[in-house]
């Protein structure tokens, strides 16, 4: 029998190193590609919470500037119902998309998101006043609340 009819005869199969080695890398890249991904999440879910504030400010000032005054949580449910509007403090089992406002006396409303991680994300708009303008803050609470006391409104982290 010549060697050819050997080969023939015989099935071709990748060998035990090789099968390693496409393991090995696979892992590799694998080590490295899930932490991009996790990091590439967290970042979408702050930048999410983030539009959230947004947008409800935005529905907030047209609220002002149609009429005069800010509007509370039930009012806003009508004008932007995309978003959850709630009249109670975030915390970290709030559904996704919640927003709370308070407004305050002078002329002033404050509103708050907050995402799974316990960061919190505000922005404050004055009509009147000495202070007037608009004002961003954030803060981590980890797997606290998002407490918003008015003396905070005036706070220096502003």
């Amino acid at each position: 029998m010549s060697a050819r009819g050997e080969r023939e005869g015989r099935e071709e199969a990748y060998s035990l190193v090789e099968i390693c080695v496409v393991l090995t890398i696979v892992v590799v890249l694998l080590a490295i590609a899930i932490p991009l991904f996790l990091g590439a999440k967290d970042k979408s879910d702050e930048r999410g919470a983030q539009a959230h504030v947004r947008t409800a400010f935005t529905n907030e000032r047209l609220e002002y500037t149609e009429r005069e005054a800010y509007a509370d949580a039930t009012v806003m449910a009508r004008a932007e119902p995309s978003l959850r509007w709630t009249a109670e403090q975030l915390s970290a089992a709030s559904p996704e998309k919640s927003v709370y406002v308070d407004v305050l006396d002078g002329g002033r409303a404050v509103v708050l998101a907050s995402r799974s991680e316990g960061t919190c994300f505000y922005l404050r708009n004055a009509a009147t006043g000495d202070a007037k303008g608009t004002f961003y803050a954030d803060q981590t609470v980890g797997s606290g609340d998002c407490t918003l006391a008015p003396a905070a409104v005036d706070d220096a982290r502003w």
